[in-house]
């Protein structure tokens, strides 16, 4: 295949892919930022003297359990690979190159859900 051809076979998959990233960004940064404003609130209220009841404290160590947290991403992760991958097999895709591409796409999440789910099952013992 020569660099000057162009192929708009693979501009709408490789799209959508993009797409998708750009929304798991905004979606992490505006999880980030509720955070950023849940701690806060809870350092006033703290320097303000107020006492937290014994179920926030235990909201606030379950909400950052690492163990819980490898289970969700592994889940997320493998779910994620699965549809990339069933996104490439089931599409309408006229070049062989296209498929490719989201197959080789998803063997990132497939790796990442796989090295989450080892953590869950071995890293964290006890």
């Amino acid at each position: 295949m020569n660099i000057t051809e162009f192929n708009p076979d693979i501009l709408v998959p490789m799209t959508l892919l993009v797409v998708a990233l750009f929304a798991f960004r905004a979606w992490l940064v505006h999880r980030d930022q509720g955070r950023k404003a849940l701690q806060q609130t809870l350092r006033a209220a703290m320097d303000g003297g107020a006492e937290l009841p014994a179920e926030v404290w235990s909201r606030l160590v379950a909400a950052v359990d690492p163990k819980r947290l490898d289970l969700r991403r592994a889940i997320v992760f493998g779910v994620l690979a699965v549809v990339v991958a069933a996104l490439g097999w089931l599409l309408p895709l006229q070049d062989p190159a296209g498929r490719q591409a989201f197959l080789a796409v998803s063997v990132m999440p497939a790796a990442l859900g796989l090295m989450h789910l080892v953590f869950w099952r071995f890293w964290h013992r006890g």
